[in-house]
């Protein structure tokens, strides 16, 4: 398994590592409207994101986003990457099953989950 590694506000800092889901997800696109419901629901943080794909390359850093969720139960943090149509997940972090839609199953946790906390970490300068 691959995994993405990022580090917030300085390329020295520890990295968070998210698994690679782009096998699973790679081909579906949320709409911005979806981000933007979501920033409504939660809070909104920005940072400088250094973002190092799961072949070892630099990426382009100013297009990622970090939504973390998280209730009683526990966390979840998905890494997505913008795209102008939208976005898609392109790894996951916490106790989750990757095998099962993880769009279906973001867009249920939101939909049917009162308690949950939402936080989004976006590049510097980013506007959802």
């Amino acid at each position: 398994m691959s995994y993405w590694k990022v580090r917030m506000d300085s390329p020295e800092a520890a990295p968070y590592e998210f698994m690679d889901t782009r096998r699973v997800t790679g081909r579906q696109v949320l709409r911005p409207e979806f981000l933007r419901d979501l920033a409504e629901r939660g809070r909104v943080i920005e940072k400088d994101l250094f973002v190092v794909g799961p072949e070892g390359k630099g990426r382009y850093t100013n297009t990622f986003i970090i939504i973390s969720l998280s209730d009683q139960r526990g966390e979840v943090v998905f890494l997505m990457e913008t795209y102008m149509v939208g976005i898609r997940i392109v790894g996951v972090r916490g106790a989750i099953d990757v095998s099962e839609n993880l769009v279906d199953l973001l867009q249920d946790i939101l939909r049917y989950s009162r308690d949950i906390e939402v936080s989004i970490i976006i590049p510097k300068g980013y506007k959802i």
